[in-house]
């Protein structure tokens, strides 16, 4: 190959110049990922002062005018959440409500929050400087 007689700075500067395909959603997917790991190894209180904290953030971007109903809607996700006896059970319902306000797909079907649309979910960096 043409490659073979370089010397190595010029094969060097040539490698530079490679790029390498990289999907879109790789910093959303590493964010994700980070996201889902850190979450994962909160306890119940940790969970549960998240979750709320992203409700009203959510409530003041999307739902201004129904700000009032937030502490409603937040007491039934808790009682929805406290029917299960396990706290291992009740982290993985907090988690998922926590998944559906910003966005990240879940494998649980049951959830209290339902958001259509897919554009009205908290950035990621809101997420990451809370948890």
């Amino acid at each position: 190959m043409i490659f073979d007689n370089l010397p190595d700075d010029i094969i060097d500067k040539c490698y530079t110049y490679i790029k390498y395909p990289q999907p879109n959603s790789l910093l959303k997917d590493i964010k994700d990922t980070y996201i889902i790991n850190k979450l994962t190894k909160y306890n119940e209180t940790k969970l549960y002062n998240i979750c709320y904290k992203l409700l009203k953030i959510w409530h003041i971007k999307y739902a201004s005018s129904m700000i009032n109903e937030l502490e409603m809607e937040f007491e039934a996700i808790k009682l929805y959440v406290g029917v299960f006896g396990f706290e291992k059970d009740r982290n993985i319902l907090w988690v998922d409500e926590i998944f559906k306000l910003i966005g990240i797909d879940t494998p649980y079907e049951s959830s209290f929050i339902i958001l259509k649309e897919t554009k009205k979910i908290i950035p990621r960096e809101l997420v990451l400087e809370i948890i």
